[in-house]
């Protein structure tokens, strides 16, 4: 989650895994860069539908990389959360 721009999409998979019972026995994980979501209606509303949020420092690279596709690798740090399977 980067902006505000994907708190609709974000909403809807949330509330879809818990309606279908997607999520039973599992964490829902939100990435979230630090400084990135400013909207406490916002992050309530997330946390409401049962998303735990990871807090992660945004990245430095030592050569360039398109702007658009900054935000978009925040996924990496899914590869960093050895207490899960």
């Amino acid at each position: 989650y980067t902006a505000d721009l994907f708190f609709p999409g974000v909403i809807v998979l949330g509330y879809t895994l818990r309606k279908f019972n997607a999520t039973r026995k599992r964490d829902m994980i939100l990435l979230i860069p630090e400084n990135a979501i400013n909207n406490s209606h916002h992050l309530r509303m997330l946390k409401d539908i049962g998303w735990t949020f990871l807090y992660v420092k945004p990245m430095a690279f030592p050569d360039k990389v398109q702007p658009r596709l900054v935000d978009g690798l925040v996924k990496l740090y899914a590869w960093t959360l050895t207490q899960y399977k």
